[in-house]
Parts: structure tokens; C-alpha cells; sequence
């Protein structure tokens, strides 16, 4: 009974910070008063990977896509970060070139990030 109860707390804790991690990652926008970007973009990428690590099925993983998705949601706010997302838009419709995958997507953003970090830190 005891083993039962404490599977059924582990269930329970689980699914609590299952919660807490999707809401974190569908209303969280990056403050650049409050982190660097390539910072939040990390930490933004990790807690995808714990959250779809910790869900039971494939079917409420988030897909890459939907990844994708919500960071640009996530750094839409500052001009030079969207800016990556315009000029993918500006790509696929003007020359007709595929979009970025995830992993792509990642690595420019983070590349961009790092760059608007070092642009931020020298104009202070």
C-alpha cells in the first residue's frame, strides 16, 4: 500500500511539473532586461527536452515544429531576434527555399542571440 501511495505522489509530482513546463513554455516571451538571450534561448531549448522527456506518450510530446513555433513566439519582441524569422519568411516566399527545421532554426537564433548579446554588452 505504501509503494502505492508513493508511485501515485511520483505521479502526481510528475505531472505538476509537466504542467508548469508547458505553461513556462507557451507564455514565456524573453525580457532582455532580465538575461542574455542566447541564455534564454538555452534554457528555452532545455526545458523542451525535460518536458518531452517526462511526458509518458509520443502523441503530448511537442513537436519540432510546434518548438519552433513558440520560441519565435518567445523572442518576437525584440526586432533583431524576430528579424531571423522574417528573413526565413522573406526566403521561402521570394526564392521559394524550404523553411528551417528546429535544429536549423536553433543554431541561427543562437548564433543571432550571441551576437545581440555582444551588441547590448559594448553599448552599455
Amino acid at each position: 500500500m505504501a509503494a502505492l501511495r508513493l508511485d501515485a505522489h511520483a505521479s502526481v509530482d510528475g505531472r505538476l511539473e509537466q504542467a508548469e513546463l508547458y505553461s513556462w513554455l507557451t507564455t514565456t516571451t524573453f525580457a532582455p532586461s532580465k538575461q542574455a538571450a542566447l541564455d534564454f534561448i538555452v534554457k528555452f531549448n532545455q526545458n523542451f527536452k525535460r518536458y518531452n522527456d517526462a511526458v509518458k506518450t509520443k502523441t503530448e510530446r511537442i513537436t519540432e515544429e510546434t518548438k519552433k513555433t513558440l520560441l519565435q513566439c518567445a523572442l518576437s519582441d525584440v526586432p533583431q531576434l524576430h528579424a531571423v524569422t522574417s528573413r526565413e519568411i522573406e526566403a521561402m516566399t521570394l526564392d521559394k527555399k524550404p523553411g528551417y527545421s528546429f535544429e536549423q532554426y536553433y543554431e541561427v537564433i543562437k548564433m543571432t542571440a550571441a551576437s545581440y548579446d555582444r551588441h547590448r554588452a559594448t553599448s552599455r
